[in-house]
């Protein structure tokens, strides 16, 4: 199982509602950003938990049978729905900054 988890006391703090949608989550990583917060973090140390977080966003963006046409090979990366994860991928990277050198 995937999810998200964020300090509550942090939210709290800075008043921030817990994201329901993804615009708001890019709204929440503003208010943490602006607040000297760094907004994510993810170990990628070894390069699973980064799949993990493109499954977790491709799962979202385009829902189970295109996840599993993908793994399945049957897609393409090259896909516009696939291109779409990326899309959104780098979007979070650019709003929500990662934790450099983790």
């Amino acid at each position: 199982q995937w999810g998200v988890y964020y300090r509550k006391d942090i939210f709290d703090k800075l008043n921030i509602a817990e994201p329901k949608t993804w615009d708001e989550l890019l709204a929440a990583c503003g208010t943490l950003k602006d607040a000297g917060v760094t907004p994510f973090t993810i170990g990628t140390k070894f390069l699973w938990t980064a799949a993990g977080v493109f499954d977790y966003i491709n799962l979202r963006t385009n829902g189970y049978e295109v996840h599993n046409a993908l793994t399945a090979g049957e897609i393409k990366y090259t896909d516009d729905r696939i291109k779409a994860t990326f899309a959104n991928w780098a979007e979070k990277i650019d709003k929500c900054t990662p934790v450099k050198n983790h």
